[in-house]
Formats: C-alpha cells, sequence, structure tokens
C-alpha cells in the first residue's frame, strides 16, 4: 500500500507501529551498557562465548527492531514482513527473558508458562496492528 491508500487511522497506527518498534530497538541496544541486563548467577556462571553469544543476539534483535521501524516509517513495504517476523522470534526469546527477570532465580515451569502467555499477548498485539496494515 502506498500511503495515499491508507486510511487516516491506519496511517496513525502505522506511526505508533514504527514508534514502538523504533523505541523498542534503542532500547534493546543501550540496555547492554547499563547495568540492568541479565545479572544473576546462573548467567554469570556461563563461559564467556555462552554470553557474549547471547547479547551479540539481543543486539542484532533491537537492530532490526530499529530497521524494521524506520522503515515503517518510510512506508516502505519489506519492513512489514521483517517486523512480523521478528516479532516471532522476540516472542520466543523474550518469553524466556521475561521469566529470568520476574523470577529471583531460575523460573519455575509455572512462571515459564505466564511469561509466555503475556510476552504471546503483547507481540500479538503488535503483530495484529502491523498486519492489518498489510491487508
Amino acid at each position: 500500500m502506498v500511503p495515499s491508500q491508507l486510511q487516516p487511522s491506519s496511517l496513525s497506527t502505522l506511526r505508533i507501529a514504527a514508534g514502538y518498534m523504533v523505541i523498542s530497538g534503542i532500547t534493546g541496544l543501550v540496555w547492554p551498557l547499563l547495568p540492568f541486563g541479565p545479572n544473576h548467577p546462573e548467567f554469570r556462571a556461563q563461559n564467556l562465548a555462552t554470553r557474549v553469544g547471547a547479547q551479540t543476539r539481543e543486539l542484532i534483535l533491537a537492530a532490526t527492531s530499529v530497521v524494521a521501524g524506520v522503515g515503517l516509517f518510510w512506508h516502505h513495504s519489506w519492513p512489514r514482513k521483517l517486523a512480523l517476523g521478528l516479532l516471532l522470534v522476540e516472542a520466543f526469546y523474550g518469553s524466556e527473558a521475561f521469566a529470568w527477570g520476574f523470577s529471583s532465580g531460575p523460573p519455575t515451569p509455572r512462571v515459564r508458562l505466564f511469561s509466555r502467555f503475556v510476552v504471546a499477548a503483547w507481540n500479538g498485539l503488535w503483530f495484529y496492528l502491523i498486519y492489518r496494515l498489510a491487508l
């Protein structure tokens, strides 16, 4: 869809979704520089390659989110597919991160299940908003 074919409400929804992608991406890029990242003993006990790999994965997902958000602001067609795929991937990794952040130690199966529902609902909302614009 070109911008002239979008309804005014679709344009504002597109801007909100693009803003969310950019803000979450910038936050994900800055987060590892702050002391708020994964700091639990189980993560620190991992070898250096595992810790660097986890941080690199998060940085790649965050940079991809910024690219998708900027592309959505510019009304290109490719960022919708990129954003939808990214939301699916982030739902998998985000639920684990949410579970570890929510619990004070290793998450129990109940906490993991709860975190999967919360992250699926949150990413599902953004998936719906972005997908709706692709129709």
